[in-house]
C-alpha cells in the first residue's frame, strides 16, 4: 500500500493493542518523544518499522538526570506530588507566570542544580522544555498504570466468570473462547476517562514542546483521545464561531491478533488486503478544501471498501471501530489554546482524524 503517514499526539507512546487501528490505516505513525533512546518505549508497539520517534529537544548529557528523576517521580509520587502541581499549573497556562523564579526554583530543584549557564531568553525556553516533557512524561506513567490496573480487572472478571460457571456445573464446550476484540472492550470499559482539566495540561505540555520543532511532514495528524479533540474543538468554534467540517467516516477493525509473535506480519496482511481501496479514499480526504470534491465517487469508494472488510475481516470476530476525519479552518496548532506560542507550526496540517477506541 502506497505509504500513508501522519503524526500521532498528544500521547508520545503506544502502550496497548487497542491503539493498533493506527497502524492499519496508517503505515508509517509519528511520534514525538520527550526523551531520546526511553528505555521504556522498547517494546513491540513502539520499536517497529510502523513507528517512527521523534524527540525534537534532545537532552544530550541530561539524559540520565532526567530518566533518574522520572523512576524517582515513578517510586516516590507523594515526594513530589505538591512540586508537580505546581510546574503544571505555572508551565501549562494561557498566560506565563510572572514569578519566573519560582518556576526556576521548582525546576533546579527537581535537577539538582541551578538554571544560570545560560541567557534569560534560553533559561527560560529550557525551564519550559524541562516543565513540558515531565509532563507528558507524567502523563505516559499514569496511562501505562491505568492500563495495567485495566487488564487485571479484565483478567479477574473473567476467571471469576469462569470460576461461577463451572460451579454451575457448565463445561467449556457450552461457550465459545471471547473474541479478542470483546477483551479489549472490557479492558477499556475499566478505563476511567480521564479529567479534561488534565488532557488540557497533556495537550498543552505536547504544543509547548514541539514548539519551534521541525515536525514530520504529514497530511493529517491522528489522536485517540477525544477529550483533547473536544479542546481544539472548542477553540476552533469560540475563533470561528462554528465547528470544524467533518468530511468523512471510515471503519477498521477494533483489533487483529496482538500477540508478539503475529502483530507485524498481521499488519502488514492487512495492508494488502487494503492497498487497493484505501489509498484513493485518503486521498481524497486530504485534498478536501470543505466537502469532498466527488462526493459521490468517496462513497461508492467507502462501499466498496466496507464489503472488503466485511469480507476479510468480518465484524463479529474483529470488531470496528470509526476513524472520523475533521478539516479545521487553519493548522491544528493554532487551536492549542497557547496564546503565547506561534499559531502555526511549519508543515502543521488542518486535518484532524479522531480513532474512537
Amino acid at each position: 500500500m502506497k505509504t500513508l503517514e501522519t503524526l500521532y499526539f498528544p500521547d508520545t507512546a503506544v502502550l496497548s493493542p487497542r491503539q493498533l487501528p493506527l497502524f492499519l490505516l496508517f503505515p508509517t505513525v509519528h511520534i514525538i518523544a520527550p526523551v531520546e533512546d526511553d528505555p521504556q518505549n522498547q517494546d513491540l508497539l513502539m520499536n517497529n518499522r510502523f513507528c517512527k520517534i521523534h524527540t525534537p529537544h534532545p537532552l544530550a548529557d541530561d539524559r540520565q538526570r532526567f530518566l533518574y528523576l522520572i523512576n524517582d517521580i515513578q517510586n516516590r509520587k507523594d515526594d513530589y506530588a505538591a512540586q508537580l502541581s505546581h510546574i503544571t499549573l505555572a508551565s501549562m497556562s494561557q498566560h506565563q507566570d510572572t514569578d519566573e523564579l519560582s518556576k526556576h526554583q521548582i525546576v533546579s530543584s527537581l535537577l539538582g542544580k541551578p538554571l544560570v549557564e545560560k541567557s534569560d531568553g534560553d533559561n527560560n525556553r529550557n525551564a519550559v522544555l524541562w516543565q513540558a516533557r515531565l509532563v507528558l512524561k507524567i502523563g505516559e506513567i499514569l496511562d501505562r498504570e491505568e492500563e495495567e490496573l485495566a487488564r487485571s480487572l479484565a483478567f479477574l472478571e473473567e476467571s471469576e466468570t469462569d470460576l461461577f460457571d463451572r460451579l454451575k456445573g457448565e463445561g467449556d464446550d457450552d461457550q465459545d473462547i471471547p473474541e479478542l476484540y470483546e477483551d479489549l472492550n472490557s479492558i477499556k470499559a475499566k478505563l476511567d476517562k480521564p479529567r479534561t482539566d488534565s488532557i488540557d495540561k497533556r495537550l498543552r505540555a505536547w504544543f509547548r514542546y514541539v514548539e519551534g520543532a521541525e515536525l514530520p511532514r504529514c497530511p493529517l495528524w491522528s489522536t485517540t483521545s477525544q477529550e483533547a479533540a473536544d479542546i481544539l474543538f472548542e477553540h476552533h468554534e469560540q475563533e470561528h464561531d462554528s465547528s470544524p467540517q467533518q468530511i468523512a467516516t471510515l471503519k477498521l477493525p477494533a483489533v487483529l491478533d496482538p500477540s508478539e509473535n503475529n502483530l507485524l506480519t498481521e499488519i502488514d496482511h492487512f495492508h494488502r488486503i487494503a492497498q487497493e481501496q484505501l489509498p484513493p479514499i485518503m486521498s481524497m480526504i486530504f485534498g478536501a478544501t470543505g466537502n469532498i470534491a466527488d462526493e459521490s465517487a468517496f462513497l461508492d469508494a467507502v462501499e466498496k471498501w466496507q464489503q472488503q472488510l466485511d469480507i476479510a475481516y468480518p465484524q463479529e470476530k474483529y470488531g470496528r471501530v470509526t476513524v472520523s476525519f475533521h478539516l479545521f479552518s487553519a493548522p491544528l496548532p493554532r487551536y492549542s489554546g497557547l496564546k503565547t506560542m506561534e499559531t502555526e507550526l511549519e508543515g502543521a496540517p488542518n486535518i484532524l482524524a479522531i480513532f474512537n477506541i
